[in-house]
């Protein structure tokens, strides 16, 4: 049976495998791709197959999930990025994304809106599934991000946001009770 569980932790670790690949083998399209274009379209799609609502809804959610992330993406500052103000911005970024995608999620789909799943628990898991990622960029400050062997450990460390965040982001949706682990194959 293929859950929303499984979906998000085998995207989100093919994510992380694949980033961290591109910078073994230093690959910038790869990682690119993986990083800057896949996460949020790919989390957007998952959450709006495996929920239970018109497509529009579910449209509507995976173009917010979208613009969320590359808003996110922004607000790292990846083209200028600064190492010593660049864990603040992961941490600020990943728990403004999670409350942002829990708020959308709520209104698109007409949730009840519970300060609790809403904000607290969003936050919360968008700040501890960036500590590594956070933890990782401050290590890389001073240090070429092309020494190859000794660099590999700190991208692990900074993709580690991916698997991370889908995991605990999907388990919060499903413990709330705002959508079904089990997918329903519906056209509507």
């Amino acid at each position: 049976m293929f859950t929303l569980q499984k979906a998000l932790l085998i995207s989100g670790a093919a994510i992380f495998i694949f980033a961290t690949l591109g910078m073994f083998y230093q690959e910038a399209i790869m990682v690119t791709l993986f990083t800057l274009f896949i996460p949020g379209p790919l989390f957007g799609l998952i959450i709006s197959i495996f929920k239970k609502a018109a497509l529009l809804q579910r449209v509507l959610f995976f173009v917010s999930a979208c613009l969320i992330y590359f808003f996110t993406l922004y607000l790292i500052d990846i083209k200028n990025i600064d190492y010593k103000l660049a864990p603040t911005r992961i941490l600020i970024a990943s728990v403004l994304s999670a409350v942002l995608v829990q708020v959308l999620f709520d209104i698109i789909f007409r949730s009840k809106m519970i300060f609790l799943d809403t904000v607290l628990r969003p936050s919360a898991l968008g700040f501890v599934s960036s500590i590594v990622s956070a933890i990782a960029t401050f290590f890389f400050n001073g240090i070429s991000s092309t020494t190859g062997w000794l660099t590999i450990p700190l991208w692990m460390g900074l993709f580690s946001i991916f698997p991370l965040w889908y995991f605990l982001f999907g388990q919060h949706l499903i413990r709330s009770g705002k959508i079904s682990n089990i997918y329903e194959f519906n056209m509507i």
